[in-house]
């Protein structure tokens, strides 16, 4: 998997500041998305940006739109191309 990171803004104050809102900490994230505790560290400390897959557990489980928790053109085209590939399945 390759790690790509968001060196023009941080992804992270969105997701710390619900975590921290709601009294969660990244361990508990981790053992609820069981995403490697490190690499939710990485996620939130130091601007990676997480593959839609980690963003879709990490946004069902604080119950955040990933849009919001993850404010990224590249995530954002990704679930646009993602839904319209699931749209084409159904038909």
């Amino acid at each position: 998997m390759k790690k790509t990171r968001n060196k023009q803004r941080k992804l992270s104050p969105v997701l710390k500041k619900v975590l921290h809102q709601d009294g969660r900490k990244l361990r508990w994230l981790s053992d609820e998305t069981h995403i490697n505790y490190q690499r939710l560290q990485r996620l939130v400390n130091q601007g990676y940006e997480p593959t839609l897959s980690e963003a879709a557990k990490i946004a069902n489980t604080v119950g955040k739109p990933i849009d919001v928790l993850f404010p990224s053109e590249d995530l954002s085209k990704a679930i646009a191309a993602a839904v319209q590939w699931r749209l084409r399945e159904q038909e």
